[in-house]
């Protein structure tokens, strides 16, 4: 392999690497964000407040397709650069 494709592979590797690392954190905020609503549902239901429960779990439901949006990402990243995984 030339010094050309290594330096190629090597420049796609890292920037494998970093989305990764930017959708890992983009994931765990998304995590936080769906724990805040699960909180938020479960307080409403427990106090009888069905006013906000459709609105939490539509929340609670997008939140978790992005989620397995950003899982598939990373999967898809893994698979094309095993190295780039922390």
């Amino acid at each position: 392999m030339s010094e050309q494709n290594q330096a190629v592979i090597r420049a796609d590797s890292m920037q494998a690497a970093y989305f990764r690392a930017f959708l890992a954190d983009e994931r765990a905020d998304l995590q936080r964000y769906l724990g805040e609503h699960v909180t938020r549902l479960q307080g409403c239901m427990t106090v009888g407040s069905t006013r906000l429960v459709s609105h939490h779990r539509r929340c609670i439901r997008t939140t978790e397709n992005q989620i397995r949006h950003v899982d598939s990402m990373l999967a898809r990243l893994d698979r094309r650069f095993p190295r780039a995984r922390h």
